[in-house]
């Protein structure tokens, strides 16, 4: 890929590459879980391929898929903590820095904002997930 050593590039990219998993995996399980019957009554109903598409299987698999991202969105955010061995800055510099010099404080300092973080985006995400899981016919 090019991108070796330390610094933010390979924290990044690192971090990039870790969401892809969930990411991926959601999606396919969120499209393979749409019942057949429900493409061939929509086909059936005179629907081409992308009304099938963006009026059927996506609303469908969406919950699905934004689970795939939630689970993404807080690996990342744990995962972050750990770019600030490799250089990457950011929070996880002050846990590293604390645990090195055995300074709580400063242990605190980076990981409590990384926990309001990521309770706040779950909870965000999980709101957005049961709005649209209501939304559903």
């Amino acid at each position: 890929l090019g991108v070796s050593g330390i610094g933010w590039a390979p924290a990044f990219v690192a971090l990039t590459l870790y969401t892809l998993l969930p990411i991926g995996r959601n999606t396919l399980v969120g499209f393979s879980s749409v019942d057949t019957n429900i493409i061939e009554a929509a086909q059936g109903m005179g629907m081409n391929k992308k009304e099938v598409f963006g009026k059927v299987l996506l609303p469908l698999a969406l919950p699905i898929i934004l689970t795939g991202i939630r689970i993404a969105t807080i690996q990342t955010l744990g995962g972050a903590v750990v770019a600030g061995l490799v250089g990457g800055g950011g929070l996880g510099s002050f846990v590293f820095l604390g645990l090195g010099e055995a300074s709580p404080d400063l242990v605190l300092l980076g990981v409590i904002p990384i926990v309001f973080m990521t309770l706040i985006s779950d909870n965000i995400l999980k709101t957005i997930i049961s709005k649209i899981r209501r939304e559903k016919p």
